[in-house]
């Protein structure tokens, strides 16, 4: 359930409290939510099931997309493609520590990506990235490995081709 107030100091906007009832009264009216909006200026709302399908496929759409624009362009200084990966030896994890510290050293840019699930020639969709790959296995290894510490956001994706590892690298 989201609060008015909730809402208004994520938004950190003044004035938003109309627009805010007209964007809640909007979904309402699609079945998108469901609750009370107050004339007072308040809003609590909830998502409905119809919402919570809407917001789901949305992101899937969105995901996807992002991969697509991703694969389109190939790897650039800030992208680079794993067919998969591997971090059971010592050579896998120097491999991917030398990955991952290319992309943070490199001079452009905007986010970096290290997308898991795509072969290097084709660049067609390989398949999923390896369930043992977590986002606390990847902060390990480059912590034992990278001074100072790495900042990075894995997940595994859903997309249009299938389930793709996504690694964010902040920089």
């Amino acid at each position: 359930m989201a609060t008015h107030e909730a809402i208004v100091s994520q938004l950190n906007e003044t004035g938003i409290s109309d627009r805010l009832q007209f964007i809640a009264h909007e979904l309402k009216q699609w079945g998108f939510v469901s609750g009370w909006i107050s004339v007072a200026g308040t809003v609590q709302i909830q998502s409905t099931f119809k919402g919570l399908v809407w917001e789901t496929r949305r992101g899937f759409t969105l995901e996807s997309q992002f991969i697509d624009d991703l694969v389109a362009e190939w790897e650039t200084t800030s992208v680079d493609f794993k067919r998969q990966l591997s971090l059971d030896t010592m050579d896998q994890k120097a491999e991917f520590v030398k990955d991952i510290l290319s992309l943070i050293n490199t001079k452009a840019s905007g986010r970096r990506w290290f997308i898991i699930g795509f072969d290097d020639r084709s660049h067609a969709y390989f398949g999923p990235p390896d369930s043992r790959i977590t986002q606390n296995r990847i902060e390990q290894i480059l912590a034992r490995y990278i001074a100072p510490s790495v900042d990075v956001l894995y997940e595994a994706v859903e997309c249009r081709v299938g389930r793709v590892g996504k690694l964010d690298v902040k920089r």
